[in-house]
C-alpha cells in the first residue's frame, strides 16, 4: 500500500462483456459508415451555385479573424495565466472556507431575490400592473423559503462544506487530476469535429442518372435519401462515444481518490493508481461503462426525436411541453445516478448491475444529504464559475480599455470561454471528488446515517492522523 499500488478490490475481473462487445461493434459501424461517407460524398454539391460566394466570404472572415487572435495572443495567454493560477486559489479557498462560501452564496441569492422582488413592486406601483405585484410577491416568498430551509437544513449544509473541505485537501494532495477533464475535453472536441464532418458528407452523397434523348445526353443529379437513414447510427455511435468519455473521465478521479482515501495517512503514489485505474477503464470495467453511458446515450437520442417531432408539429404543443420536461428529467436522473454507479464500479469492480443495486441503497439511507450536497455543490460551483470567469475577463477588458489597446471582438470571445471551460473543468472535478468521497465515508463509515455530531468526530480523527497525532494500533 505504501508504493501506490493499494488494491481495494481484488476480483477485477471482466463483467459486463456484452456491452464492451456491442460499443465495439456500433463504433467499427460508425468508422465504416464515415470511410463510406468521405469516399462517396461530395460536400460542394450540397447548396445552390451561390455557395461560391459565401465560401469566399468565409474564407476572408476567417483569414481575418485569425489574424486578429494572432494580434491579441498575448492578451489572450495572460488572461489564460491569471484564470489558471485563481483556479488553484478557487481550490483552496474551498478548502478553508467552504461554509462560509456556501452560506455567502445562499444569502447571495435571497438577497437578489428580495431585491427583483422591490424592483418589481416598484414597477407595479408606477404602471399598475397586477403582473409586476405577483412577481415582486413570488420573488419575497422565494427568499422567505431559501431562508426558512437553509436554516432547517444547517446541520446538513455544514455536512456539506465538511465534505467540501475534504475535497480541498485531496485534490492539493493530487494536483495532477486536474489534467484528466482537461484531456477529455480535447478529445471530446476533436471527436465531435470528425462526427460533424462524417454527418456533412453522408448528406452529400450523390447519385447521377443519365438519360439519353434523340440529340443529346442528359444528366440528373439528385441526393441519395436511403443511405442517409445510416446517420441513425452514427447519431448513436456519436452520443455513446460522448457518454462513455464521461463515464471514463469519473472512472478515473473516482479510483484515484478512492485510494487516495484508503490511504489518507500513509504516503501514496497516485500516479501508479492512476495508471492501473486506465487499464482497468480499458479492459476489465469497459463493459460496466457501457452500459452506463449506453442509458445516457438512449436518453438523449428520445430526447433528440422528440425536440425533432415538436419542431416539424408532429406533436401538440402541450403534450411537446410535458414530454420534453418528462426526459430532461429522465437524462439528469440518469446521468446523476451513473455517477454514483461509476464510483462504485471504479471502488469495487463490481459489474454495473451490482453498482446500481448499491447506488439504491446509497441513496437510500442518505438520500437528503447527498440530495442537499448535490444542489449545493452544483449551486456553488456555478457561481464559483460564473464569477471567476467575469472577474478575469472583466479585468482584461478594463485594463486594454485603460491603456486604450485595440484588441479585437472575436479575441474576446475566445478569452471568456477558455476562462470559462477552465473553470468549469476545475468544478467538473471537485464535484465528482465530492461524490467519491460520499461514497466512501458511507461504505467506510456508514457517515450518512449518523449525527452531525459523530460526523464531526470522524472528520476531526481523520484530522489527527493526517498530523501524525494519532497512532493506529
Amino acid at each position: 500500500m505504501l508504493d501506490g499500488s493499494v488494491d481495494f478490490a481484488e476480483d477485477r475481473r471482466c463483467k459486463d462483456v456484452i456491452w464492451a462487445l456491442l460499443f465495439g461493434a456500433v463504433a467499427t459501424a460508425c468508422v465504416v459508415i464515415f470511410a463510406i461517407a468521405v469516399h462517396f460524398g461530395d460536400p460542394s454539391s450540397l447548396p445552390s451555385a451561390e455557395i461560391t460566394n459565401y465560401e469566399a466570404q468565409a474564407v476572408d472572415w476567417a483569414t481575418r479573424e485569425i489574424s486578429i487572435l494572432h494580434h491579441d495572443l498575448s492578451i489572450i495567454f495572460a488572461a489564460l495565466s491569471c484564470g489558471l493560477i485563481l483556479t488553484f486559489v478557487w481550490v483552496q479557498l474551498l478548502k478553508r472556507a467552504s461554509l462560509f462560501f456556501m452560506v455567502a452564496t445562499v444569502l447571495a441569492l435571497a438577497l437578489a431575490s428580495i431585491c427583483l422582488g422591490i424592483y418589481t413592486w416598484n414597477l407595479a406601483y408606477r404602471t399598475n400592473s397586477n403582473f409586476f405585484l405577483l412577481i415582486s410577491f413570488l420573488c419575497w416568498t422565494f427568499a422567505a423559503v431559501v431562508l426558512f430551509v437553509s436554516y432547517i437544513l444547517r446541520e446538513r449544509i455544514t455536512f456539506t462544506a465538511e465534505i467540501m473541505q475534504r475535497c480541498g485537501k485531496v485534490l492539493q494532495r493530487i494536483p495532477w487530476l486536474v489534467a484528466v477533464p482537461f484531456v477529455v475535453s480535447v478529445i471530446y472536441l476533436a471527436l465531435l469535429g470528425v462526427w460533424l464532418l462524417g454527418f456533412v458528407y453522408l448528406f452529400s452523397i450523390v447519385e447521377v442518372e443519365t438519360v439519353e434523348t434523340s440529340s443529346s445526353t442528359v444528366y440528373y443529379t439528385f441526393f441519395k435519401q436511403n443511405i442517409r437513414w445510416l446517420f441513425l447510427v452514427q447519431l448513436l455511435g456519436g452520443l455513446w462515444t460522448f457518454s462513455l468519455l464521461s463515464a471514463f473521465e469519473q472512472y478515473v478521479v473516482a479510483r484515484v481518490v478512492y485510494a487516495c482515501e484508503e490511504n489518507h495517512s500513509m504516503p501514496f503514489n497516485s500516479l501508479a493508481v492512476g495508471k492501473k485505474a486506465l487499464r482497468e477503464m480499458l479492459s476489465t470495467s469497459l463493459g460496466s461503462l457501457a452500459f452506463g453511458s449506453l442509458l445516457s446515450a438512449m436518453a438523449e437520442m428520445l430526447g433528440l426525436f422528440i425536440k425533432y417531432s415538436g419542431v416539424k408539429g408532429k406533436i401538440k404543443i402541450p403534450e411537446f411541453c410535458c414530454l420534453q420536461s418528462l426526459t430532461s428529467f429522465a437524462q439528469y436522473l440518469i446521468q446523476w445516478t451513473n455517477g454514483f454507479s461509476y464510483i462504485y464500479v471504479a471502488s469495487q469492480g463490481h459489474s454495473f448491475g451490482h453498482a446500481s443495486a448499491q447506488t439504491y441503497r446509497l441513496l437510500q439511507t442518505g438520500f437528503s444529504r447527498i440530495v442537499l450536497a448535490s444542489v449545493l455543490v452544483n449551486y456553488l460551483l456555478a457561481v464559483g464559475t460564473l464569477f471567476f470567469t467575469f472577474l478575469v475577463g472583466g479585468t482584461t477588458i478594463a485594463l486594454i480599455e485603460h491603456y486604450h489597446y485595440h484588441v479585437g471582438l472575436i479575441s474576446v470571445f475566445v478569452t471568456f470561454c477558455s476562462i470559462y471551460l477552465m473553470f468549469h473543468i476545475t468544478g467538473r472535478l471537485i464535484l465528482i471528488t465530492v461524490n467519491t468521497l460520499l461514497v466512501y465515508l458511507f461504505e467506510n463509515h456508514r457517515i450518512l446515517s449518523q449525527e452531525l455530531a459523530e460526523i464531526k468526530d470522524i472528520f476531526d480523527l481523520r484530522r489527527l492522523e493526517e498530523t501524525g497525532n494519532v497512532v493506529r494500533i
